[in-house]
């Protein structure tokens, strides 16, 4: 009887246990696009993102350590086809870097297209500065003005550029150091 009951209070533990354990050892990141908007007038454009973005412990142990992180946001607007995939019309790309200043103790975010940069005192923040971009401009060119009418749907991917890190940390095959969004569709109006 006393046997049961001790086997009862150690399942019962263990069951009580389990999502604090799940928690805890989940430490993946991940990149998740909520919503995404892009406005095309007068051969201009606008994008607007809204994305959560949670980094692995290892990613942030390398933030934390020095290493510079550069993210790329790519949109893509598309023509669909009815038996072939979608015609891409055009290809647009805009570069975030994230990095930490021990001496100061403070996180920078900065656009490296424009060279806009924000700080803030923790990550959090500063990753949700990263997944809110507000009214991004699009550097639509005459070429591309003429063949964006035509877009009929867009396709959104933030990911980190692998490339960007140290070479020792570049992934080869499969790395914890690979961070990417799933591609997020929407039609255009």
């Amino acid at each position: 009887m006393i046997a049961q009951l001790a086997s009862c209070v150690v399942l019962l533990t263990v069951i009580i246990s389990w999502p604090v354990v799940g928690v805890s050892q989940d430490d993946d990141g991940q990149i998740i696009i909520n919503s995404a908007s892009v406005e095309l007038m007068d051969a201009k454009g606008r994008l607007s993102v809204d994305a959560d973005i949670t980094l692995p412990r290892e990613i942030t142990a390398g933030l934390n350590s020095g290493v510079p992180l550069e993210f790329i946001v790519e949109l893509q607007l598309q023509k669909p086809r009815v038996w072939l995939p979608a015609a891409n019309l055009a290809t647009f790309q805009r570069r975030y870097s994230l990095v930490y200043y021990e001496l100061t103790r403070h996180y920078r975010v900065r656009a490296l297209d424009t060279d806009v940069s924000r700080n803030f005192r923790s990550l959090l923040p500063a990753l949700e500065e990263l997944g809110e971009l507000r009214d991004i401009m699009l550097p639509v060119t005459p070429d591309q003005a003429s063949k964006l009418s035509a877009a009929k749907q867009a396709s959104l991917q933030i990911k980190l550029n692998s490339n960007a890190l140290p070479l020792p940390l570049q992934p080869v095959f499969t790395s914890t150091w690979r961070l990417a969004s799933k591609e997020y569709q929407w039609p255009l109006n």
